[in-house]
């Protein structure tokens, strides 16, 4: 009875999320026959609708105004295709065009359309829509249809989807069959759809060619939404449609008297005799056969009330029962073995110290998609195959196995597994035995896990440096699936845990070949599985074999995100081939190893060449220690786009001007993409952002057909596969050994030209791509192509270059760890997400070195949030910044950095030397603050007020970090192990370092900051704390100092009667023609893609009236003002005044003035000067106040 209470309670779960869905408002459903206008050959049949020709369709009343906004949208249908079977021949019709067939489920004129395409290649699901007159989804392969004649619940959902810094602006559609995602097509349009007048139609619409089609079969349980539904509530719609009959995992239900038996066992048996009747009745529901189940649990009968784990395991496995107990010290797994014809050979594992079932509803198995010659797709689940499955253990406690199955004639698998140490592994080996039949991909490991219940269950997933979700079965983890290696899946395990500890689930590959993962909340469970593509030869003309890379794993482990991290750094220290062993890395130069601080910095122009050394060399100064440059717009366009690459005279200069000068430069360069117009005219300007170029503007085709297509990565249908804005470039196949020689030839140029280090962009974040183009020499659709055979042979020939550039260093965007053995350091920009935590440093710290965060230079935000930013840096062991010079103008962010900089110079030993441990426990609440952070799209971050890390040596010295990056006074109780031996706190504010409990209260003023030092030898103890003591006390010494290029307060208040003159003498200028008086003028230069504003802070008074007058300049064709404005207390804008909205462009100085009151809510006043998108200039000078009176 108890079965039928879980599945009565799935059936309810599956009918509330579908009732949450239609609380999102369906624009439309069916049955809606009084808006439903029939055309001609179709009819309406129990809620059914009926396409008997051609002409068939039907047209929705009133749907004109619905459309595809940034909302996204769901459509879902439950259809029944008859098959046309369309004579495609040689696939090209008389005219030399493709030959194909639509059947269209919905549309809407050119805005969209979706249903089915099939031609001789493919037979699909099938979506696209016009931008501007054009098709713009390209026609690669999506869904194959299950069997016609079927009926199939279908469903898409569109989301918008924008990437300013990759030129990504377009659309994610995710196709659905039976309520499962399929296939996610990324769709880079370069904007939004073009919205169209005409109604929404069902049954009827335009093919590619603009020409009308049909739908041949019936439509029902049609519905749309102008929201992108989740994966279960898509899911929910698809099991409550009567006619597709989609159960839950299409289960076996029990017969009477299995269920009879079952329940009255349950009466008397133990826990663990219930656990393991309720792991052979989910086998049942799998598939299992009933009967043998029946006849044997007659023999088991007294076994299921022992309670004592060891007798209860060893009673069940003498008594010949066709299933085995293998038991270890915190776990017991229950293994079918013999030969079965149905079902999952691995049927349950039990945790003792949690007294719970681990696996789901589905424990590991395996799924394949397979395809006949004919091209119809099929999808075989493991539960489905008969097995037969071996199993022995050995002296040393370890179970071993093997599992077969085996379908005659068809398909034979097999994988050998091990359990001990509560740690399950797997391998798997496929073969197809059919000639009809090629294997596409196939799911392994794939498993579901129940909910964790002890406090909050989480999912740790390695998404850039490391996200934590809270609830992931209830609450939809954001992208659940990712293709490895990129920066939004860098590593090949994830762990599933609550306040007991957890499932570590990985995919141990030494070799990081490429797959997918995905992951989501089902019924109740947490699914995972990796999906790897098959590799075949052109002459095989698809995948007859598969072996699995490494193994899968499975383990219990007590702890958190931190102690998952650890298990899967036990794999990569013993078996992973891009693991660097030894620390500190002594193959990354030293300069780079000890480096502190990147600054980033763009130069259109000469005046910004001129404006980037000076300021530079200032701030190289001031901190008293190197940094170094990442340096965008300093290749030559006129002498070839992406990705040619070749150094201006300025770029060059600078590098020997700010070498010289201690300050190190790396430039900006690709080598994933090859522009589609890679020449540019000489004098012609780029308007478009870094890298994506536009035809027009005086760009042209320079090498691309001649050279780069070729090499360029092709899909199964023989397309390009492109990227950025407009698809404006092709991905480049990395296995292509001319490609990796062109990479080569410009890392070799960079070097003798004599920059420090080179950024190979894309390289570590972007997902790899299939290649299906036979004349590259490699396997078709082979996941070794894009790490092993090429990108690992690409590095491999690039540091060569080593032998006569010994400090030129490499590294790339975020971070993916295959790539880690050929780069020295990584550029984690994108590590701002909330939740964030630091997993991939708690593993890969010393072993690459992390080169910057983005701060606010594309979407801003708030001021404390560059404090945080710095902070969670340090305590990361990551090197600083990744901001622009001008962030420096402000002297608390550049007291703060120097501190930071130095402070990171004189912990260096144990972040490049030692290890990152398990972060602190806290007596009490740890303060927290909610801040808005800067990035691509600026998003609240909850941090706590006090960041800390703990790293050892491996003297065992240990070093304990608090950074108090708030403003305010802040009181923790930290928890010192008492394995850590005696402690001792340094801190600059304190003439000598002093003993510290294990638990003692640590109060820290804003922006303040202590070390721990930790050790059980007080020799070692002693000398360590004076070192780091001596170090804060020199940092404490540190002031903002002054910059000539920093924007600062007018620097007293402006007298009775008199005024305040700002002359700017002391800025240098960089054109031919004077300031408007004395020495100097301030300059605000412009960057080509966004707006640029600057301030100076007004010390003023409240409600009293002031005079300003200030010297403009504007060059030529520019759009320039000047704005007195205040922020109230609740952070409102009032504009005081405007000045120089009216002054022309034409570089000529115009001297203005302006009278403005201030009111009683002054709180923050500042001069802001706005500059519209340019490479020119504005200039002010002699900016004069005068108070008039206060009123």
């Amino acid at each position: 009875m108890k079965t039928m209470r879980v599945a009565f309670l799935f059936l309810i779960a599956a009918l509330c999320i579908a009732a949450a869905a239609e609380n999102k408002k369906p624009l439309f459903q069916t049955p809606a026959n009084d808006v439903l206008e029939l055309m001609p050959g179709s009819s309406i049949l129990d809620n059914r609708i009926f396409m008997n020709n051609a002409t068939a369709g039907c047209v929705i009343g009133g749907s004109e105004d619905w459309h595809l906004t940034e909302r996204g949208f769901t459509v879902a249908a439950t259809i029944r295709l008859k098959r046309r079977n369309p004579d495609f021949q040689s696939g090209y019709g008389a005219d030399g065009k493709f030959l194909y067939d639509h059947d269209i489920i919905a549309s809407k004129g050119g805005e969209f359309v979706f249903g089915r395409r099939s031609d001789r290649w493919c037979d699909q699901l099938y979506f696209n829509f016009m931008r501007d007159g054009e098709w713009s989804v390209p026609l690669v392969g999506t869904v194959a249809l299950p069997p016609y004649d079927t009926y199939v619940h279908v469903a898409i959902t569109v989301r918008r989807n924008i990437v300013d810094f990759r030129g990504f602006d377009g659309y994610v559609a995710v196709f659905y069959v039976n309520g499962e995602p399929e296939k996610e097509q990324m769709i880079n349009c370069g904007g939004a759809v073009t919205p169209s007048s005409d109604p929404w139609r069902l049954g009827c619409g335009l093919g590619v060619r603009n020409d009308y089609w049909s739908f041949g079969g019936e439509l029902t349980d049609v519905i749309f939404f102008d929201t992108v539904l989740s994966d279960a509530e898509v899911m929910a719609l698809a099991i409550r449609s009567k006619p597709a009959r989609v159960a839950k995992l299409a289960r076996q239900e029990l017969n009477p008297s299995l269920s009879d038996t079952v329940a009255e066992l349950k009466k008397t048996a133990s826990d663990y005799g219930k656990w393991a009747l309720d792991a052979l009745v989910r086998n049942v529901h799998n598939g299992a056969d009933q009967k043998r189940l029946l006849d044997e649990l007659k023999a088991l009968r007294r076994i299921f009330q022992q309670d004592d784990a060891e007798k209860f395991a060893g009673s069940w496995n003498e008594a010949g029962a066709s299933s085995q107990i293998l038991l270890c010290e915190r776990s017991m797994l229950l293994v079918n073995t013999g030969r079965h014809a149905s079902g999952y050979p691995i049927i349950g594992w039990y945790d003792f110290k949690r007294a719970q079932e681990l696996f789901g509803s589905v424990p590991p198995g395996w799924e394949l998609l397979s395809h006949a010659r004919s091209k119809q797709q099929s999808r075989q689940n493991s539960a489905s195959v008969p097995y037969a499955v071996t199993c022995k253990k050995d002296k040393m406690g370890c179970y071993a196995g093997t599992i077969v199955w085996r379908t005659p004639g068809r398909l034979e698998a097999s994988s050998d597994f091990t359990f001990k140490n509560n740690r399950l592994e797997m391998d798997l080996k496929m073969k197809a035995l059919s000639p009809d039949m090629f294997l596409d991909e196939i799911s392994f490991p794939r498993s579901r896990f129940r909910r964790l219940q002890k406090g909050i269950d989480r999912l740790v997933y390695p998404k850039m440096s490391g996200v934590v979700f809270e609830k992931p079965i209830i609450q939809e983890v954001p992208q659940p699936w990712k293709n490895y290696p990129n920066g939004e899946l860098n590593m090949q395990f994830h762990a599933y845990y609550d306040d007991l500890g957890g499932i570590y689930f990985a995919q141990e590959d030494p070799y990081g070949g490429c797959k997918r993962f995905q992951t989501r909340g089902r019924e109740g469970d947490l699914e995972m599985h990796w999906t790897h593509p098959v590799a075949f030869s052109k002459e095989e003309g698809g995948g007859r074999s598969f072996t699995l890379s490494g193994r899968a794993v499975w383990e219990i482990f007590d702890g958190d995100w931190f102690d998952a991290g650890q298990i899967y750094k036990r794999f990569l220290a013993d078996k992973a081939k891009w693991w660097i062993p030894t620390l500190p890395r002594t193959s990354t130069p030293k300069w780079m190893r000890e480096n502190t601080l990147w600054i980033l910095q763009l130069c259109f122009n000469e005046w910004q060449w001129y404006d980037t050394i000076a300021s530079l060399k200032e701030l190289r100064e001031y901190f008293e220690l190197p940094f170094a440059l990442h340096y965008y717009e300093w290749f030559d366009r006129t002498k070839g786009e992406f990705p040619h690459f070749y150094a201006k005279a300025s770029a060059l200069q600078t590098v020997t001007e700010l070498g010289d000068a201690g300050i190190y430069v790396k430039p900006y360069t690709d080598n994933r993409t090859w522009a589609r117009h890679d020449g540019l005219a000489p004098g012609k300007d780029h308007v478009d952002c870094i890298g994506f170029i536009k035809a027009e503007n005086g760009h042209y085709d320079f090498q691309f057909k001649a050279v780069a297509e070729k090499y360029a990565t092709r899909s199964r249908e023989g397309a390009l596969t492109l990227e950025g804005g407009g698809a404006r470039c092709a991905v480049m196949c990395p296995a292509v050994p001319e490609w990796q020689d062109y990479i080569v030839a410009m890392s070799r140029r960079l070097a003798g030209q004599g920059f420090h280090a080179v950024y190979h962009d894309e390289v570590t974040t972007a997902q790899p791509i299939p290649c299906f183009d036979a004349a590259h020499g490699h396997k078709l659709n082979d996941p070794r192509n894009w790490l092993e055979n090429g990108y690992w042979k690409m590095f491999e020939k690039i540091s060569l270059l080593r032998e006569k550039y010994p400090e030129f260093c490499h590294d790339s965007e975020d971070a993916s760890e295959p790539y880690m053995q050929y780069l020295d350091g990584v550029c984690p920009f994108r590590w701002v997400d909330p939740g964030q935590v630091p997993l991939f440093a708690s593993i890969y710290a010393g072993r690459t070195q992390f080169n910057g965060r983005i701060y606010d230079h594309v979407k801003p935000g708030e001021t404390e949030s560059f404090y945080d930013k710095m902070a969670v840096q340090l305590v990361n062991s990551e090197q600083l910044g990744w901001f622009t010079a001008d962030f420096m103008y402000d002297p608390g962010r550049r007291l703060f950095t120097k501190q930071l900089m130095h402070l990171r110079t004189l912990l260096l030993p144990y972040f490049n030397e030692g290890a990152m441990e398990h972060p602190l426990k806290f007596n009490g609440e740890m303060p927290t603050r909610t801040v808005l952070w800067g990035c691509l799209t600026a998003q609240k971050i909850v941090n706590p007020k006090i960041h800390h890390c703990v790293f050892s040596r491996p003297d065992g010295t240990r070093m304990i970090l608090f950074i108090n990056a708030s403003p305010d006074t802040v009181t923790v109780e930290p928890v010192i192990p008492a394995e850590y031996g005696k402690a001792v706190v340094c801190s600059g504010n304190a003439p000598g370092y002093k003993t510290v409990a294990g638990q003692s209260k640590l109060t820290l003023e804003g922006r303040e900051f202590v070390v721990f030092v930790t050790a059980n030898n007080d020799r070692n103890l002693s000398a360590e704390a004076m070192r780091i003591q001596s170090g804060l006390r020199r940092i404490q010494g540190f002031n903002a100092g002054k910059l000539r290029y920093e924007l600062m307060a007018l620097p007293q208040a402006i007298p009775e009667n008199g005024e305040l003159v700002y002359s700017f003498d002391d800025f240098p200028v960089w054109h031919t023609q004077p300031a408007y008086r004395g020495e100097g003028c301030y300059e605000l230069i412009g960057h080509p893609l966004r707006q640029r504003i600057n301030s100076f802070n007004l010390k003023l008074e409240s409600n009293t009236e002031y005079e300003l007058s200030v010297a403009i300049r504007k060059d030529l064709d520019t759009s320039s003002l000047l704005r007195v404005c205040n922020y109230d207390k609740d952070n409102r804008i009032r504009h005081y005044a405007v000045i120089g909205e009216d002054v022309p462009a034409d570089g000529i100085w115009h001297h203005c003035t302006v009278k403005f009151r201030t009111d009683a809510d002054l709180n923050r006043c500042a001069l802001y000067l706005y500059l519209e998108p340019t490479v020119k200039t504005l200039r002010i000078d002699e900016l004069k106040i005068s108070k008039a009176h206060k009123q």
